[in-house]
């Protein structure tokens, strides 16, 4: 078998066929491309028996929630994935209930997962809640630039609760007002793995920013702001 560690697009799409299961993939990256769902679910279709794909990488490659829906079909039984990036695309709450069940009904051993400037609100962070809580090898959740609020931020609140893997989430420049600020900073006092939470720029928090800012520090590295 060729072992391929990194393809951009023009190398990947002649080779990304259903028998490429017979090629060890171990990292895709499609970022920047503008693909669409189209390519992109050729790629799943490619992908879905290879499993060795540790890394997948859409980041800005113009998917919606059917490109991502289709990918996360293929993903699923992918025991190596580590890494998930789909960042900066316009997938919303549909899109990434596929991608939680796929992730969440398999053996991958998810560590990153990458989901910044969609168009995710707070049903996503439902869905999550829902990774996070069966996928115990998971430690970065990025979720900044979408429309999360409160609800949303409740919702992952109540996941990373009792959590022992995460210890960095991103809620960045989302919608998350004085509320789910508390929620998140009441987890804070049950949770100790989790070691930075960011919170900036959030439209509903009084000038951009974590209303009642607290901050705890352990070890000199938890960060909340």
């Amino acid at each position: 078998t060729t072992e391929i560690y990194t393809l951009s697009l023009h190398d990947a799409l002649p080779i990304l066929t259903p028998s490429s299961e017979k090629l060890q993939i171990k990292e895709l990256d499609f970022s920047g491309n503008q693909i669409g769902n189209a390519a992109a679910s050729a790629i799943a279709k490619g992908i879905q028996g290879n499993n060795s794909l540790r890394e997948l990488r859409l980041n800005n490659a113009g998917l919606s929630d059917d490109g991502c829906s289709d990918l996360a079909q293929a993903l699923a039984g992918h025991a190596a994935l580590e890494g998930v990036d789909l960042s900066h695309n316009d997938i919303g709450d549909s899109g990434v209930l596929s991608l939680v069940t796929a992730l969440s009904s398999s053996a991958a051993q998810l560590k990153a997962l990458q989901l910044s400037s969609n168009k995710l609100g707070d049903a996503a962070c439902s869905h999550l809640g829902d990774l996070i809580r069966s996928n115990p090898t998971i430690t970065a959740v990025h979720l900044d630039g979408n429309r999360i609020g409160d609800s949303g931020a409740v919702a992952l609140a109540e996941a990373l609760q009792d959590n022992s893997s995460v210890v960095e989430v991103n809620l960045s420049n989302n919608l998350v007002g004085p509320a789910g600020a508390a929620a998140l900073h009441k987890m804070l006092e049950a949770n100790v793995v989790l070691r930075t939470l960011k919170l900036g720029g959030n439209a509903g928090l009084e000038g951009g920013a974590d209303a009642g800012k607290r901050q705890r520090d352990r070890s000199e590295e938890r960060r909340v702001g």
